[in-house]
């Protein structure tokens, strides 16, 4: 998934001094715009339209929910993670974006919570 890509991209730009989670172009497109596209196919609201070139896997797409809820400071649907995958705070430890996952955990009732 290219958003991914993208996404970890704005990782390694934040220890180079640059800020790609708040850029945006002329035309206002962003890495939380770009996230905004795919969750309503994502989610089952509605049908993906175009030619699906691999297997879609819906639980890819649980950690950038997460790391995006952090970065946009709760814009993006966190809980629509845990949904896809209730596994995605392990993955996200395994994209190496420990820092998203060290500052969230479950609360009691199932949702997440900021520890920061």
């Amino acid at each position: 998934m290219n958003l991914a890509e993208l996404f970890e991209l704005a990782l390694l730009g934040e220890n180079a001094g640059v800020n790609l989670w708040k850029f945006r172009t002329k035309d206002l497109r962003s890495l939380g715009r770009a996230l905004d596209y795919p969750i309503p196919f994502v989610s089952g609201e509605q049908k993906w339209p175009h030619r699906q070139i691999i297997e879609y896997k819906p639980e890819e797409i649980s950690p950038l929910l997460v790391l995006a809820w952090v970065k946009f400071r709760g814009l993006h649907d966190r809980n629509l993670a845990r949904e896809l995958d209730p596994n995605v705070l392990d993955k996200i430890e395994r994209l190496c974006i420990s820092s998203a996952a060290t500052s969230m955990k479950f609360g009691v009732t199932g949702t997440w919570v900021n520890k920061g």
